[in-house]
């Protein structure tokens, strides 16, 4: 059952095709394979070497006892260490796709979802989108985007979870016992977790100790602000919908944080009416080194999704760097083009970036011989450096084209 379905799911191309298969194939057996691939919540603390399906494609039967057994003891980390790496290595090929969290099929939680509802628990929360601000309508409340970690508190029966936008827990004592001692009602506190001013020049501080946090380290919490700029019910998150407007659920947060102390705070707002507005206040802020704005119309619902209703203005930069190697794809990409490596001199600094988002089908397509020593223009935010090696990266490189002039 579950190499058929694989078969039909690997040579089907489009989300409708993958969502009739999946219909067509949903059973206890396939929801439990699929549920322990791509639920994010269940982590096994090992990762194989990437595998392929297609040995799997004569396979019938569901996970088997043994199975269950060896993913159940690496999600309870009752088997870690080089004892569950070798316990790895000498299993299936199923397995070992679980554990690299992707069947190499094209589908994701969003697809299997719409086939199989209520199949994979997903943790969705509202994204800004990147709009030219001639599109942008006005008045809105502009708040800084700040360049931290986005971090949301989850209130339930008194105790409280922090999980990134991804859903990734982090371990904030500190944080945590601030907000359990307001004994709030079931609820979630959306915001952003920063470094210092919430600079860019921040960013590999934060994300180093978000990072350390996530995997059960201790962290100086005084060094880091909670800004706070959302409110829900957890019932409404957890429902996936949203019955305030966004200046109710303001007052809200702010009446939270009136609660809390220091370093819990409330982010500010102001009102813009124009895009000149907008533009001499993000000019300040990019000279300021910060990352620029999140515009927002006070009126909006909490989406659970990317969304106009948040407009992030940020200062894009580019850069031309020349393509050393290249770096295969995964998923539907295998066997194609998935980033390129470049180098180059940018903002007065040597770095080395792998790009792989902006790359279309198309360009994914062409032999890497087409790329190799060629100048590329990318598009980045800032540079970054990694804290332990000390090399130089860009954030969010994002491929433009060939600059067949240099």
């Amino acid at each position: 059952m579950i190499g058929l379905m694989i078969r039909e799911l690997v040579t089907s191309p489009g989300a409708t095709a993958k969502k009739r298969i999946l219909t067509k194939y949903d059973s206890a057996e396939i929801r439990q394979i699929l549920k322990y691939t791509y639920n994010k919540e269940i982590t096994y603390g090992v990762k194989p070497q990437p595998v392929s399906p297609i040995n799997l494609f004569d396979r019938t039967e569901g996970l088997t006892a043994e199975e269950l057994d060896l993913l159940n003891s690496l999600a309870a980390r009752r088997l870690t260490g080089n004892a569950a790496h070798d316990a790895v290595n000498k299993s299936t090929r199923l397995v070992k796709l679980i554990l690299s969290r992707d069947i190499q099929c094209g589908v994701a939680a969003t697809t299997i979802n719409k086939a199989m509802p209520g199949c994979i628990p997903q943790f969705k929360v509202q994204l800004a989108k990147e709009v030219p601000l001639s599109q942008v309508t006005f008045p809105k409340w502009a708040q800084l985007k700040y360049d931290g970690v986005r971090l949301i508190a989850i209130v339930k029966n008194l105790e409280v979870t922090f999980k990134t936008r991804n859903g990734k827990v982090v371990n904030l004592p500190m944080f945590k016992r601030r907000i359990e001692d307001a004994c709030l009602s079931d609820c979630i506190l959306d915001g952003e977790i920063v470094f210092g001013t919430g600079s860019m020049s921040d960013r590999t501080s934060v994300s180093g100790m978000i990072n350390s946090a996530m995997h059960g380290g201790l962290i100086d919490e005084s060094k880091l602000e909670y800004v706070l700029f959302d409110y829900l019910t957890l019932n409404e998150f957890q429902g996936g919908y949203c019955h305030d407007t966004y200046i109710i659920r303001y007052n809200k947060v702010a009446k939270v944080v009136d609660m809390l102390s220091y370093p819990i705070t409330l982010a500010r707002h102001q009102l813009v009416n124009s895009a000149d507005e907008v533009n001499t206040i993000v000019n300040q802020l990019y000279r300021d080194g910060m990352e620029g704005l999140i515009l927002k119309d006070k009126s909006h619902l909490y989406t659970f999704k990317r969304s106009k209703d948040w407009i992030k203005i940020k200062e894009i930069k580019t850069a031309d760097l020349v393509v050393h190697t290249w770096q295969e794809g995964t998923g539907k990409y295998e066997g194609l083009i998935g980033a390129l490596y470049c180098t180059g001199k940018v903002e007065g600094k040597k770095v080395g970036v792998f790009v792989g988002s902006g790359l279309t089908d198309i360009d994914r397509l062409q032999p890497p011989e087409y790329y190799m020593n060629e100048t590329i223009e990318i598009k980045y935010n800032s540079i970054i450096r990694d804290s332990r090696t000390g090399e130089w990266s860009l954030f969010l490189p994002r491929f433009v084209c060939i600059r067949h002039d240099k």
